[in-house]
């Protein structure tokens, strides 16, 4: 993970992700689409025009954008706050 940017509504940050091809033969991607989600809350999502090459026994890196917003991250928190019944 590397980070671009952060203030008071959002991180944005490049997430890198390695794929391996254990195939003996090759393929490409011209493009995809992508929808990260972590614990609920979506972080990254759309259609990304990125070329990806998967050479035959090789491992690829690709970079997602992603933007974390702090709104959605204490919604979450707050939804998995457990309160005694005291």
């Amino acid at each position: 993970v590397s980070y671009r940017a952060a203030d008071f509504e959002a991180l944005r940050c490049d997430i890198a992700f390695a794929v391996t091809n254990p195939n003996r033969v090759g393929g490409r991607v011209d493009g995809y689409d992508m929808k990260l989600v972590v614990d609920g809350v979506t972080i990254a999502d759309g259609k990304v025009n990125q070329a990806l090459d998967l050479g035959p026994g090789q491992t690829t890196t690709f970079v997602v954008p992603a933007v974390v917003k702090w709104s959605e991250v204490a919604d979450r928190i707050t939804k998995r706050r457990s309160i005694p019944n005291d």
